[in-house]
């Protein structure tokens, strides 16, 4: 069993391993725009923690930031964009981390403290606004 502080948070030698162990991301091509709808509810639609794989820290391309209570049509329009352009420059499709499938939904709690190991183990974040456009870092809004 884990220990934690008085503040309820892991060690840092508790922290890194159980972060690594709980790892995963979902290929795009694995994804649907029904992934992204709020109606799902917390577990997801159509087996979606089973189309994640385990994955090492680092590997993941992008860590998906977006809010649920927004519609999945300009979501999944901006998302399919991106993915398209990273298809053609890397030859295959992204990997994504996001929350409704990489975190197990039976034990969300379990799985917070590492949220940000989580997002440094991606290559870059993907912030979804409210309209659906995706902003990377290399993106910024002047």
């Amino acid at each position: 069993e884990l220990s934690r502080n008085c503040l309820g948070q892991l060690s840092r030698a508790e922290l890194l391993p159980l972060a690594e162990a709980n790892f995963r991301a979902i290929r795009f091509d694995r994804l649907k725009r029904e992934d992204l709808a709020s109606a799902l509810g917390s577990e997801g639609g159509g087996g979606l923690a089973a189309r994640t794989q385990p994955c090492s820290l680092g590997a993941c391309d992008a860590f998906l930031s977006h809010s649920w209570h927004d519609p999945e049509a300009p979501k999944w329009a901006a998302l399919c964009s991106w993915a398209r352009r990273f298809e053609a420059e890397e030859g295959r499709p992204p990997t994504l981390w996001l929350d409704r499938a990489c975190i197990d939904q039976s034990r969300i709690a379990d799985s917070l403290p590492c949220l940000p190991v989580f997002v440094a183990g991606c290559e870059a974040p993907l912030v979804q606004g409210v309209v659906g456009e995706l902003i990377r870092p290399e993106e910024r809004i002047h």
